[in-house]
């Protein structure tokens, strides 16, 4: 009995950090911008996906840019394939396409760096999640993530033939370098000992009805690769409480990725207030019926874009009084006097 004890310990200590990684797998680093062009300072940012098909709560999660800091995930689930954008050193209001590390106080390597994604605060091989190296090998977390899997020692994405204002992005789902390329670059731009090269044969024998598939994928799954983000973003406002039957006021903004506004006059609005009743422009004005809750929602267009942002107006009852003086007779021991008296009326 005690020999059979022994070898069931021995099997679940073994195969625990498996099923961890397992079950985070299909949240992934998909993109980063660690030198945009002139200041780095607020413009960078990284691309976290969820490729499952289930919601995946990230509250609690780490990610580490080297050298930057830890940011620590609020409350926050990241819908199936759908992508979330982590602001490095920059303000803003957390929704569920952005969240803001505005803490830190330095930026990501321009020449050399890593990212790491861990499931908790408390960081290990067991709690990494996914990881990238950039430049050059040797950083913080290339150890665990050697160990959990998710990386090839001594491997890292070559940053040969970048240019500034140039991301890395993931365009396969395999654990090392090859996974990644940058804009202008060939697909899987890798260096170290593990990069190689196809050869003239094998790039012949790629037709053009081949499709790339990920190595993890159990084979034949081809790879989706996530939507591509919009280069604007839409601003409602805030919610709002209304009066039925008053005139409600809304003014909507742009603005772009650098969360500069915008002001052109190619850019459409177009409100719907959430009642039947629809308008454009910047700025409009509309009136409740009735009472409720209402969703707004905002749709900018420019050129071939659409976004949309949205908030909810509450419309209370509208308590109207009014005041009007009436003449009474009253009789007071025998004698008649004319008194006016005010009487208030409440309507609904």
């Amino acid at each position: 009995m005690k020999k059979r004890w022994r070898l069931g310990v021995s099997a679940v200590i073994l195969v625990f950090p498996f099923f961890a990684h397992a079950l985070h797998s299909e949240v992934v680093i998909r993109e980063a911008l660690f030198d945009p062009e002139g200041t780095d300072t607020g413009l960078e940012y990284i691309v976290i996906e969820n490729t499952g098909n289930a919601p995946k709560e990230l509250t609690g999660w780490d990610l580490y840019p080297d050298g930057v800091g830890y940011y620590t995930f609020p409350a926050f689930s990241l819908e199936p394939k759908s992508v979330v954008t982590i602001h490095l050193r920059a303000p803003g209001t957390n929704d569920v396409k952005n969240l803001y590390h505005s803490s830190t106080t330095k930026n990501m390597g321009n020449t050399s760096g890593s990212i790491a994604l861990f499931s908790s605060t408390e960081h290990s091989s067991e709690t990494i999640v996914d990881f990238v190296e950039y430049g050059g090998e040797g950083e913080t977390w290339e150890p665990a993530a050697v160990s959990a899997g998710l990386w090839k020692t001594g491997d890292f994405v070559s940053l040969e033939g970048i240019l500034e204002g140039e991301k890395i992005r993931r365009t396969t789902e395999a654990h090392d370098a090859s996974a990644w390329s940058f804009d202008g670059s060939e697909d899987g731009v890798s260096g170290g000992e593990n990069s190689e090269d196809l050869s003239e044969n094998e790039e012949e024998d790629l037709g053009e009805e081949d499709t790339i598939t990920s190595s993890n994928s159990g084979g034949g799954v081809p790879y989706i690769p996530p939507e591509l983000l919009p280069s604007i973003k839409a601003y409602a406002g805030l919610d709002k409480n209304a009066v039925a039957g008053a005139s409600v006021s809304f003014s909507g903004k742009a603005f772009g990725w650098k969360n500069e506004p915008l002001e052109s006059s190619t850019l459409r609005f177009l409100w719907n207030f959430g009642d039947g009743v629809l308008t454009d422009g910047r700025n409009a004005r509309h009136t409740y019926a009735y009472p409720g809750i209402y969703s707004v929602v905002l749709e900018v267009i420019s050129g071939g874009e659409s976004v949309r942002d949205d908030l909810v107006v509450r419309a209370g009852e509208n308590p109207v009084v009014i005041s009007e003086k009436i003449a009474m007779l009253l009789r007071v021991h025998g004698q008649y006097f004319l008194k006016k008296h005010p009487v208030l009326f409440f309507l609904p």
